[in-house]
Order: structure tokens, then C-alpha cells, then sequence
């Protein structure tokens, strides 16, 4: 049996890590990763990888149609935002103050507000 309630946990905490970097919070969230880590990278997979479980919770009626339509276009703005080659190579701040990046961390935010998940510090044991 799928522990749904985990899988929603962990989109919560995706989404709440979409949601909160910017420049105010980078600094906290650099030290939350290894120093070889590619942090932008791995910000987005976490997003991709958790995706990957929303089926189970769309069955199960976790979300209405707005969040379910919301959620599909993160995903495609977070994978077109990894694939954009040019902003691979940039730094930390160039990547999380890009325009696409911004709407991904409003989306985020919509997202939370529309499943009622107060917007705080994500628990990065569910990342």
C-alpha cells in the first residue's frame, strides 16, 4: 500500500523549497547542501523527482483541478528551465533571480496557498 500521506509530505516540502529561495534565503539553503552539490540542480530535481508520485495523489483526490493544473505547469517550467543550457553555467544568484525561476517560485507559492501549506522552511529530511 502507498503511504500517501508521505508522498504529500514530501511535495509539500518540494514545493515549499521551490517557493522560499530567493536572494534573501540562498545563503540558508547553500548550507542545507553538500559543497559539490549543484544546487540548482538539485532544487529543481527534487521537484521533478516528487512529481513523479502525484498520480497516487490526484487518484486519491488530494487536489482539485486548478492545483493539478498548476503542479503540470511546474513541472514543464521547471524542465524547461534545466534545460536552458545558458543558465547552467551561471551562478547561484543569476539562476534563482531569473525571470523564469521567479515564476516558478509564484507558481510554488499559488500551489501551497491552493492545498492550504503554510509557507515556511522546507524539513530538507524529506528532499
Amino acid at each position: 500500500m502507498e503511504n500517501l500521506n508521505f508522498y504529500y509530505e514530501n511535495l509539500a516540502n518540494s514545493l515549499k523549497l521551490l517557493a522560499i529561495i530567493d536572494r534573501d534565503n540562498l545563503d540558508r539553503i547553500v548550507k542545507e547542501y553538500p559543497k559539490f552539490c549543484d544546487i540548482p540542480f538539485e532544487v529543481c530535481d527534487s521537484y521533478l523527482k516528487v512529481f513523479s508520485l502525484t498520480p497516487s495523489l490526484i487518484d486519491n483526490e488530494y487536489f482539485d483541478l486548478k492545483t493539478i493544473a498548476n503542479l503540470i505547469r511546474l513541472y514543464m517550467l521547471v524542465e524547461v528551465l534545466i534545460a536552458d543550457a545558458s543558465l547552467n553555467k551561471e551562478s547561484e544568484e543569476v539562476f534563482f533571480s531569473n525571470p523564469k525561476w521567479i515564476r516558478i517560485s509564484q507558481i510554488a507559492k499559488k500551489i501551497l496557498q491552493q492545498i492550504n501549506i503554510p509557507l515556511n522552511y522546507p524539513e530538507f529530511k524529506h528532499l
